[in-house]
C-alpha cells in the first residue's frame, strides 16, 4: 500500500472532452479492477459490485442548455412564421 491513494482530477470543457474523461476514468477503473484480478470476468465482476472507489462528477450543463433553449426557440419561432 501507497502513502498517498491514487487519487485522480481532470477538467475539461466542451463536450468531447467531457465524453473522453469519463471514458477514462472507467477505462482507469476497469484496468485496476483486471489487475486485481486478471483473467477472472467473473469473479471481477461479481467484485465490482462491494469493490469501494470513491467517484465525484460535478457537470454544469447551463451553457449547452441554454444553447438548445436557444435553439429550439429559433426553431418554433421560424415554423410559426412559415406556417402563415
Amino acid at each position: 500500500m501507497t502513502d498517498n491513494p491514487r487519487q485522480y482530477e481532470w477538467n475539461g470543457t466542451t463536450v468531447q472532452e467531457a465524453d473522453a474523461l469519463l471514458s477514462a476514468a472507467q477505462e482507469l477503473i476497469n484496468a485496476h479492477m483486471k489487475a486485481l484480478v486478471p483473467g477472472e470476468p467473473l469473479v471481477r465482476y461479481r467484485l465490482a459490485k462491494t469493490a469501494r472507489v470513491r467517484i465525484k462528477v460535478s457537470l454544469d450543463l447551463t451553457e449547452l442548455a441554454d444553447s438548445a433553449s436557444e435553439v429550439q426557440a429559433l426553431n418554433a419561432a421560424f415554423n410559426h412564421e412559415t406556417n402563415y
